[in-house]
């Protein structure tokens, strides 16, 4: 099973003090997020911004240690595909979690622009917020070119809630890419219950 854990920033929450571990280690690319985590600007058009230290490890062009099992995961939503391919590599991300109105085909080139020149792989995870099982099916459209879905649903302030999802709205997806389901770290113990008796489901996302 799959933890990941989204929110962390350079003085957060220690992925060492959660008990169940964590796989991918999640940081916020959005710029309307409490939780973004952004670059140091330079002001200096000669001097590009450098990426800021994450908590998982020193960043400032040096790789992770390899002693860190866990994987470094970007969370972005609608960003311009040079804005995401630029974090991606700064951030010596693992894993790219689609949060908007992204299409298949934006996933396909950034997956072929970044592998192998870029990255020697990357896991694309798309997020699909269901409010009804109908929502379910658009999920179709990202076979091929995803390796994971996530499905949330939100609540009236747009923030990821387990208890706005009817589960039974996941026994229409028939499609065959692996999912997870997401909620708020609140929710930990009902996502985790729930993604042991779903059909499919790999894993669960921690909003911190």
């Amino acid at each position: 099973m799959i933890v990941h854990l989204n929110g962390l920033s350079t003085r957060g929450f220690s992925c060492d003090a959660y008990p169940l571990g964590v796989h991918w280690e999640g940081y916020v690319f959005d710029r309307s997020s409490t939780h973004y985590i952004g670059m140091i600007r330079e002001h200096s058009g000669i001097i590009p911004d450098r990426a800021l230290r994450l908590s998982s490890g020193e960043v400032d062009g040096v790789a992770p240690s390899a002693s860190s099992p866990a994987l470094r995961a970007g969370w972005f939503t609608n960003v311009m595909p040079q804005t995401l391919i630029t974090d991606v590599v700064q951030y010596h991300l693992d894993v790219v979690v689609f949060a908007g109105e992204e299409k298949a085909l934006l996933l396909d080139n950034l997956r072929r622009t970044l592998v192998p020149d870029l990255r020697k792989e990357i896991v694309f995870v798309k997020r699909v917020s269901l409010r009804s099982a109908d929502d379910v099916q658009a999920a179709e459209a990202y076979s091929g070119v995803a390796d994971y879905l996530l499905f949330e649903s939100l609540d009236d302030a747009g923030v990821s809630c387990w208890s706005s999802m009817d589960p039974s709205w996941l026994s229409a997806y028939t499609g065959t890419l692996p999912y997870l389901i997401g909620g708020s770290i609140q929710d930990a113990d009902a996502l985790l219950q729930a993604q042991g008796r779903l059909s499919g489901c790999v894993g669960v996302t921690l909003h911190l």
